[in-house]
């Protein structure tokens, strides 16, 4: 999407400083970073030009809070940086890799379809709040090695059942394979996580 050459960011509003480290992964409406702060540590800046997404993803996160798929997120800012606005919030650094890191040709077929059992039971706790996670890809679906767990991340593609969905990577999406609508229903669900499969 964009890259940013600084290496400090500070919010505009509550003025904590982010030394930036490194990028841990682009997405359709924003970037992360890898980050430290003296009083939280490591942790992960999602920064985007677009306040309606990343306060939405930001929202979404905090709805769940109690889920223990959903990271913790501390704080939303914003941040002015050569004449322009960028959005951010800051949400706790899970230590681990995506499955597309984790999953080999050595795993065997059993520790693979617990895997997909697992991420399919976090699929299910959402769906009995009324919503469908609309980009499930291998890049989305975090392994925490310290919690020794399944997170997800990217909750921007978290919406309620019924409505458009925005936010897609094609080879997951069945409209791209002239399957069905863009809709959030279940069976899009149930496409995506096939096609992860």
């Amino acid at each position: 999407m964009y890259d940013l050459d600084c290496k400090i960011i500070i919010g505009k509003w509550y003025k904590n400083k982010y030394k930036v480290i490194k990028p841990l992964g682009k997405g359709g409406i924003g970037n992360i970073y890898l980050a430290f702060n003296e009083r939280r540590g490591f942790v992960a800046l999602k920064i985007s030009k677009s306040m309606l997404s990343i306060t939405r993803e930001y929202d979404n996160i905090n709805k769940y809070k109690n889920k223990n798929f959903v990271p913790i997120v501390y704080e939303l800012d914003d941040w002015e940086y050569k004449g322009e606005t960028y959005y951010f919030f800051v949400m706790e650094y899970i230590k681990g890799y995506d499955l597309a890191k984790v999953i080999s040709n050595s795993m065997s077929l059993k520790l693979k379809l617990k895997i997909f059992m697992i991420i399919l039971g976090i699929l299910e706790d959402i769906n009995r709040e009324g919503l469908i996670y609309s980009d499930m890809k291998w890049q989305n679906v975090m392994v925490d090695y310290d919690n020794q767990s399944i997170r997800l991340v990217d909750f921007g593609s978290l919406i309620p059942i019924g409505e458009s969905i925005k936010e897609f990577t094609p080879l997951y999406d069945r409209c791209s394979w002239g399957l069905g609508p863009r809709t959030a229903d279940l069976t899009y669900q149930v496409f995506s996580a096939a096609v992860l499969l």
